[in-house]
């Protein structure tokens, strides 16, 4: 809901005002329902509790960069860096209060790439325009003070992005452009 410009300023701070540790947020993650629901159940981690679909909290980071809010996006994406350290795929349910994943259920998820989305599209502000142009938007970020991606291939062109100390370095094969990061 929040990035389809439909919320009220008030309505979507309500919204994100249940993104703390009382009720969603745990030291490795997000859960897939309020720790105090009633419904909230240990044995349904990616739908019902302790954990989260594999899909869902890099769509949630996305959504909350595209929409506005760089630093609750940045806190969740903090929480979750453990899974590419200590995952070898991305299983259907990671847990969201310890380094584990749900045991029972599904090996692993195709979902697992929106991890790379919400990198892409959420923390790079990558936009596929309607003229056929590409644009890119990186958010601030106080995570890691250098972040690369090198040979990225957009469309037909080859792409290398630098943020290093806030400062993006975008470089193609014909043309390099540099500017610090507001």
């Amino acid at each position: 809901m929040l990035r389809c410009n439909v919320l009220s300023k008030d309505q979507e701070q309500k919204i994100l005002n249940h993104l703390n540790e009382k009720e969603f947020l745990s030291e490795y993650g997000v859960h897939s329902l309020s720790k105090l629901d009633w419904a909230y159940d240990l044995n349904d981690a990616d739908w019902g509790g302790p954990g989260i679909y594999a899909g869902d909290a890099p769509e949630l980071i996305e959504d909350l960069y595209l929409s506005g809010y760089p630093e609750k996006a940045e806190d969740i994406l903090n929480r979750i860096l453990w899974w590419g350290k200590y995952l070898p795929y991305y299983p259907q349910a990671i847990i969201a209060d310890k380094i584990d994943y749900r045991r029972n259920g599904r090996a692993n998820i195709i979902a697992g790439i929106t991890s790379t989305q919400s990198i892409l599209f959420g923390l790079l502000g990558l936009q596929f325009l309607p003229d056929g142009d590409v644009y890119i938007k990186p958010e601030k970020t106080n995570l890691f003070n250098k972040f690369e991606i090198n040979g990225l291939q957009i469309k037909e062109e080859v792409v290398d992005i630098s943020i290093i100390e806030n400062i993006i370095s975008v470089k193609t094969k014909n043309q390099k452009e540099r500017k610090k990061l507001k």
